[in-house]
């Protein structure tokens, strides 16, 4: 595969993982996301973290977001607030 090719997927991937951890959002969330656009990604270790301003949308693994056969609803990411309140109890 071509670095290309392999750009085109993480690109692909990452698009499909922030439009669905959007749409998890409450409709407040959401209209916070519309009154100030802009989402930023952080590396943290093996994870990426994404956010809209200071609220976290998704926690993926960096390898996850190369795979060809990546899919947004199969568990393979973490999504906040909800799932990630879960792993702190």
């Amino acid at each position: 595969m071509t670095d290309e090719e392999q750009l085109e997927i993480i690109n692909r991937n990452t698009s499909t993982l922030l439009l669905h951890a959007i749409g998890l959002q409450s409709e407040e969330v959401r209209q916070q996301i519309r009154d100030n656009p802009g989402i930023t990604g952080r590396i943290e270790g093996e994870s990426v973290e994404y956010y809209a301003g200071d609220v976290l949308l998704a926690t993926v693994d960096r390898e996850t977001l190369a795979d060809p056969d990546f899919d947004v609803n199969s568990g393979q990411f973490v999504t906040a607030p909800d799932d990630i309140s879960e792993l702190l109890d």
